[in-house]
C-alpha cells in the first residue's frame, strides 16, 4: 500500500471520528423513521401451493404414448408456456366465475369502484419454479391470511381442472375432425375400387398379364419378324432378278441355259439353221426342202419364244407372291405390336387404378387407426398436473419485513450521513488536519495544541501559561516537542537553532499569542532565556497575559522616552521576560521599520538566548511581512475548525512571495482524536499516566 492510499485510509477514519456523533444521530434517526414506516405498512401474508407439471402424462397403455428424446428448449417452451396458463387473465376470470369471487367481502371496495376483480387476482399471484425439479410453488399474496390461502387453492384446483378440460376437448376436437377425414376416405376408397372394377370389365382385364404372356408376345413379335426378313430378303432377289429381265438385252439368253429342253431347242435351231444354209447353196428358195427346213427353223424358235415367255411369267409371278407375302408378314407384325402395346397399355392403367386404390385404402386404415387411438386416449385420459400440497393459512406476514427494512434504513442512514459529511465538508472552508496543512499547504507540521488544560496546583498566577503550571499535560509535552522542532528548522548551515521567531496567524481570535506565552515560558523553563514581544501594535494582549499593564512597551523605545531596561517587564518564572507594545501609535508600520526597532532587536539579541515576537494576524495588517525579513523565521499559528483556508493560503503565499522563512505551522485547538496526527494524549497518558 502506497503514501497516497494510507493517507485516504487516515482520512476517512479521521473524519468518521470527527463526524461520528452525526453519524449516530443520522443512522439512529434513520432506524426509528424506518421502523415507524414498517409498522404503518399494511401486512401482507403470502399462502403456496405446490404443483407438479410433469413434462410427459403416464397412460395404463404405454403403446399410445411417443416415446422420443426432449431438447432443452422444447422442455423451457412447455414449461414456460405452462407458467403463462396459470398467469392468464382467462383462468382468472374462470376462477372469479367458478367461485363468485365477485361477491366475496375481500373484493367488496373493488367491486363498488367498477373495478375488475379478475385483474386483481391475477395481480396476488406469483410462481417460482424450483430448480432441477418439475415443482413450482403458486403463490398468493394479499392483506388477510385466511383469504390468501383460500384463493391460492381455489387457483390451483381451477388450474388442474383447465388442464384436464383443456386436453380433453382437444382430443374431442381430434376425434370429430378424424371422424369426417374416415368419411371421406372411405367414400374415396369405395370409387378407387369401382373405378378398378369399370376398367376391367370394360376392357376384359381379368388379371394383370402375367410374365408367360409378356414372354408367349415377345416370341411372337421375335418370329413374325424372322419371317419378315427372310420374305423382304425373298423378295428383294426376285425383284432384282425381275428387274434384271426387263432390261436385259433380247439376244441375251443365258439365264436360259440352265434349262434342257432350252438348250436342246437352241442346238436344234442351230442344226437346222446351218442345215437350212447348206441346202441353200444347192437349192433355190423355193425349193421343198428349203421350205420345209424354215418351217422346222420357225417352229423351234416359236418354241424357244414360248420357254423365254413362260419363264418371264414364272419369274415376274414369283416375285409378286413373295412381295404379297412380305407385305402380309409386316401387316401381321404391326398388329402383333400394336396388340402388345395395347396389352402394356392396359396393364399401365390397370396399375395406377390399382395404385390409386391402394393409396386410398392405406389412408382410410390410417386416419381410422388414429381415430381409434384417440378414441382410446380420451378414455384414458390422465392429468399432468398433481397438487402436492394445498396451501395453509399463514401464521407471519411476508411484508414488510422488519429486519430487512431495519438494514436498509441502516445503510440509507449510512448514505445519508456521507452525503450530509461530503456537504458540510464542502461548505466548511476551515483548516482541521495535519495532513491537509503539509500537502496543500506544504507547511512543516511542528505540532498540535489541545484545547482543555486541567490546572490542579498552579505554581505562577498566570492562567493562560499551560505549560508551566500543568507540566504533565499533553500541552506541556507538545510545547516542548513544538520547541524541538522549532530548534531543528536551521536558516543557514552556519547557524544550528532559530534564535528570533515570529508568531503569527492567519486570522485573529486563533491564540498567537497564548502560544508564544507558552512557547517563551517552555524554552525559560528549558534553562533559556527568553524574552516574548507584543508587536500588536492595534490590539495588544500580551501584557494581559501576564496580568500588568499596557503604560510602557516597545513604542516607549522606539520613541526614545524610554531604555531598554525600562521597558523589559520581569515575570515570576525564572528567565522569562516581556515586553508590551506599551501606547498606541497612530502609524505602527512606522514605528517596525524604524532604527529603533532594529536597534532593539540587536540588543535583545545580544541579551537573550531566544527571542519571540508575537505579531497581529497576516489578514488585517502587513507587519508581520514585515518582521519576517528581519527574524529567522516565522511560526504560523492555525485553530481547528477555525482558520480560513483562504486566509492560511494568502499568508503562505505572502511569505513565500517575499522569501521569509516559515518555520512551520501549530494547530491550535484541535482534538488529538480528529485530527491526522500522532495522538499525544495517549503518549502522554503512557508515560505520565494521566
Amino acid at each position: 500500500m502506497n503514501s497516497q492510499e494510507i493517507l485516504t485510509i487516515k482520512d476517512i477514519l479521521v473524519y468518521l471520528n470527527r463526524f461520528k456523533y452525526l453519524i449516530i444521530f443520522v443512522l439512529m434517526l434513520s432506524l426509528a423513521f424506518t421502523y415507524w414506516l414498517t409498522k404503518k405498512q399494511t401486512k401482507i401474508y403470502s399462502a403456496s401451493v405446490s404443483l407438479i407439471i410433469n413434462f410427459r402424462e403416464s397412460t395404463p397403455v404405454e403403446e399410445i404414448s411417443e416415446r422420443y428424446y426432449t431438447s432443452f428448449q422444447e422442455y423451457d417452451a412447455f414449461y414456460n408456456t405452462e407458467y403463462e396458463r396459470i398467469r392468464s387473465y382467462g383462468l382468472a376470470k374462470e376462477i372469479v366465475e367458478r367461485y363468485k369471487l365477485n361477491e366475496n367481502p375481500y373484493f367488496e371496495n373493488l367491486v363498488k369502484n367498477d373495478g375488475d376483480v379478475a385483474s386483481a387476482l391475477q395481480s396476488m399471484l406469483t410462481l417460482t419454479p424450483l430448480e432441477e425439479s418439475n415443482k413450482v410453488m403458486l403463490n398468493i399474496e394479499g392483506t388477510d391470511p385466511d383469504i390468501v390461502a383460500l384463493f391460492a387453492n381455489y387457483y390451483a384446483e381451477s388450474y388442474k381442472d383447465y388442464n384436464l378440460r383443456r386436453k380433453t376437448e382437444h382430443l374431442k376436437k381430434s376425434i370429430s375432425w378424424l371422424e369426417e377425414r374416415v368419411s371421406e376416405a372411405d367414400e374415396r376408397v369405395i370409387n378407387a375400387e369401382k373405378n378398378l372394377f369399370d376398367f376391367k370389365f370394360k376392357n376384359r382385364v381379368i388379371l394383370t398379364t402375367s410374365e408367360d404372356n409378356r414372354n408367349t408376345t415377345i416370341q411372337k413379335l421375335y418370329s413374325l419378324e424372322e419371317k419378315y426378313n427372310e420374305f423382304r430378303v425373298q423378295r428383294i432377289d426376285a425383284e432384282q432378278e425381275y428387274n434384271y429381265y426387263l432390261k436385259k438385252d433380247k439376244k441375251d439368253n443365258s439365264y436360259l441355259f440352265k434349262d434342257s429342253s432350252y438348250i436342246n431347242l437352241q442346238t436344234s435351231l442351230l442344226v437346222k439353221r446351218n442345215e437350212l444354209s447348206t441346202t441353200l447353196e444347192k437349192y433355190e428358195e423355193n425349193h421343198p426342202k428349203i421350205l420345209s427346213l424354215k418351217e422346222q427353223i420357225k417352229n423351234i424358235e416359236t418354241k424357244i419364244e414360248a420357254i423365254e415367255e413362260q419363264y418371264k411369267k414364272s419369274i415376274e409371278s414369283r416375285y409378286k407372291i413373295i412381295l404379297a407375302k412380305e407385305k402380309e408378314v409386316l401387316t401381321l407384325k404391326e398388329k402383333a405390336i400394336i396388340d402388345a402395346l395395347k396389352i402394356e397399355e392396359n396393364e399401365l392403367i390397370y396399375k395406377q387404378n390399382k395404385r390409386t386404390a391402394n393409396t386410398e385404402t392405406e389412408i382410410y386404415k390410417m386416419l381410422l387407426s388414429e381415430l381409434k387411438k384417440n378414441n382410446l386416449k380420451l378414455l384414458l385420459q390422465t392429468n399432468n398436473i398433481e397438487i402436492l400440497d394445498y396451501a395453509k393459512i399463514p401464521m407471519a406476514p411476508i411484508k414488510p419485513k422488519l429486519k430487512l427494512n431495519l438494514v436498509l434504513g441502516f445503510f440509507a442512514g449510512g448514505v445519508l450521513s456521507f452525503l450530509l459529511i461530503l456537504l458540510l465538508l464542502y461548505l466548511d472552508k476551515t483548516v482541521k488536519t495535519r495532513d491537509e496543512l503539509e500537502t496543500t499547504y506544504g507547511l512543516t507540521f511542528l505540532g498540535h495544541l489541545p484545547k482543555d488544560v486541567k490546572i490542579e496546583a498552579p505554581k505562577i498566577p498566570y492562567k493562560e501559561l499551560y505549560s508551566i503550571n500543568a507540566p504533565r499535560s499533553s500541552f506541556a509535552e507538545n510545547c516542548r516537542s513544538i520547541i524541538t522542532n522549532i530548534d531543528f528548522m536551521n536558516q543557514s548551515e552556519s547557524e544550528k537553532i532559530n534564535k528570533t521567531f515570529l508568531v503569527t496567524s492567519p486570522g485573529p481570535m486563533e491564540g498567537k499569542t497564548t502560544i508564544a506565552s507558552n512557547l517563551a515560558s517552555t524554552l525559560a523553563d528549558q534553562g533559556l532565556k527568553t524574552v516574548v514581544i507584543d508587536t500588536d501594535l492595534r490590539k495588544p494582549r500580551l501584557h494581559k497575559v501576564f496580568f500588568n499593564d499596557n503604560k510602557v512597551g516597545l513604542t516607549s523605545f522606539v520613541s526614545g522616552g524610554m531604555d531598554l531596561d525600562s521597558i523589559i517587564q520581569k515575570t515570576e518564572l525564572q528567565n522569562l521576560d516581556f515586553i508590551s507594545a506599551g501606547p498606541i501609535p497612530p502609524n505602527a508600520i512606522q514605528i517596525i521599520k524604524s532604527k529603533k526597532f532594529k536597534e532593539l532587536m540587536d540588543l535583545l539579541s545580544e541579551r537573550y538566548d531566544r527571542v519571540i515576537f508575537d505579531s497581529p494576524p497576516t489578514s488585517a495588517v502587513s507587519d508581520p511581512m514585515v518582521l519576517s525579513k528581519m527574524l529567522d523565521g516565522v511560526v504560523l499559528v492555525v485553530k481547528y475548525n477555525t482558520t480560513n483556508k483562504h486566509y492560511l493560503r494568502e499568508a503562505v503565499t505572502q511569505f513565500n512571495g517575499i522569501q521569509s522563512k516559515v518555520i512551520g505551522v501549530i494547530l491550535n485547538q484541535a482534538d488529538p482524536s480528529k485530527i491526522s496526527y500522532y495522538s499525544y494524549k495517549k503518549y502522554h497518558y503512557y508515560y505520565y499516566g494521566k
